[in-house]
């Protein structure tokens, strides 16, 4: 036998491939599974998680800034009601026409009312709009505010907000008789609207603002210790319910600082992938039992199987166990080979009594063979005529030895007695399964003849 070699062929080439061990394909696949679930599911959660927590917070923020709103709204309503209130004290009407008065009772009356309401400036003005006293800044002028003109014309007071001097203006008529007489007038430090709602300056930024008429933004009141960017800002806009604010086109922002804003949303995040981790582990071992239960009945089953002899047939596969499909596989797999060997059974009696048979035949050839040997010339050729068989008689009448004879053509033999025709009508009669009997006359080693009756 030639053997041929590759050059990058080695003996691990023709190794069969390794087996992988159910169980172990089991708990990883099922463990995969579990992992993968819970992991979109974490995934899902903390998504939704993130949102609503962010949602959460959004309507807080808004809720606290419309709160607020609400709160400069009532400032203002204090701001005015009390600017009425001192409108319709009677000294401060009679003082309009009272020098004296006006002079000894009017200060003090004032000054109160500055120190509790955190005024900048009070003034009082006739009906030519001339001012009759005055403190902190100058009075107004009719040139300069047509507001307190509408004031005393519509007998109820008016608010502007002055950029100028970054305040809020009130004017209130002062009447009696349902008659004008005058007007109070109040400015107000318009930051003292404004008293932040968080307590923590280096977490929360308020700003304060308003629209001009030119569309402008301009800042009324702003607390941010840190830059714009670095805050989650919320905006709340004046609405009916404030009124005043939306007279003055006033808007309130409020922020928070991004890191500690985001923070609890991410501490959360945190410990849910802590506690996914820990269901993921748990379910993995969980899973491994799983895969270990489904497992373990039917590796023991194959170990049953291996296990399976005829020369002890006491071996059964059933039962694992199990008390389902796995447990009527093994009975059926029982049945089969019991059918099997059964089969094998009658198979091996069959090829013994085939077997004494053919002995017993094979005896009677011999005997038959012996017998015809010993009073008969026996020859045997194939369809082309190369002799394939012959016995010792025809070797001893032929003067032919057995290797003389075998595989040489019949016509090694033949005399020149016979014709063509007649070997041609002996061999198609032979061909086609038909008896030949006549006499042959045959050539010897020798030289000499011999007929046999054929």
């Amino acid at each position: 036998m030639t053997m041929h070699s590759s050059g990058g062929a080695t003996a691990d080439d023709s190794a069969p491939p390794r087996r992988r061990n159910l169980k172990q394909r089991l708990i990883w696949q099922i463990s995969a599974v579990v992992a993968a679930s819970l992991l979109l599911v974490t995934s899902i959660v903390i998504t939704l998680m993130a949102r609503h927590i962010e949602h959460a917070r959004q309507e807080t923020m808004r809720e606290t800034s419309y709160h607020e709103l609400r709160r400069i709204e009532q400032r203002i309503a204090y701001l005015l009601e009390t600017v009425d209130r001192l409108a319709d004290t009677p000294l401060v009407a009679n003082s309009l026409s009272d020098p004296q008065g006006r002079r000894a009772d009017l200060p003090k009356l004032i000054a109160t009312f500055k120190a509790n309401r955190d005024a900048i400036g009070v003034a009082l003005v006739d009906t030519a709009g001339t001012p009759v006293f005055a403190t902190g800044d100058a009075a107004p002028s009719f040139s300069d505010y047509p507001q307190l003109r509408q004031a005393m014309t519509a007998h109820r007071h008016t608010v502007i907000l002055s950029s100028l001097k970054n305040s809020i203006i009130v004017f209130s008529p002062i009447e009696q008789d349902n008659t004008a007489q005058g007007a109070a007038i109040a400015t107000f430090d318009i930051k003292s609207l404004e008293k932040p709602a968080q307590s923590d300056e280096t977490l929360y930024a308020e700003q304060l603002y308003y629209t001009d008429d030119q569309g402008k933004r301009r800042t009324v009141f702003s607390q941010m210790s840190h830059s714009p960017g670095n805050y989650i800002v919320v905006s709340a806009r004046p609405d009916d319910s404030t009124p005043y604010l939306q007279e003055l086109n006033i808007a309130l922002d409020i922020g928070v600082l991004r890191e500690p804003y985001y923070a609890p949303v991410r501490d959360t995040i945190i410990n849910f992938i802590l506690l996914s981790i820990l269901a993921t582990a748990v379910a993995t071992l969980a899973a491994a039992r799983i895969g270990n239960s489904i497992a373990h009945p039917i590796l023991d089953l194959c170990g049953k199987i291996s296990q399976l002899d005829s020369a002890d047939r006491t071996t059964r596969c059933s039962p694992v166990g199990t008390n389902d499909e796995l447990e009527d596989l093994a009975c059926a797999f029982d049945q089969r080979t019991a059918e099997l060997w059964a089969i094998q059974d009658e198979l091996e009696r069959r090829v013994e009594e085939r077997t004494h048979e053919l002995k017993a035949a094979n005896e009677s050839l011999k005997f038959l063979t012996f017998a015809l040997d010993e009073h008969a010339i026996v020859s045997a050729t194939d369809v082309t005529g190369r002799i394939t068989y012959v016995n010792d008689k025809f070797c001893s009448i032929s003067g032919y030895s057995r290797e003389d004879l075998l595989g040489q053509n019949h016509r090694l033999i033949r005399s020149q007695e016979h014709s063509e025709a007649f070997y041609r009508t002996m061999w198609r009669g032979i061909a086609q399964g038909q008896v030949w009997h006549g006499e042959i006359k045959n050539a010897k080693r020798n030289g000499g003849y011999y007929t046999i009756s054929a």
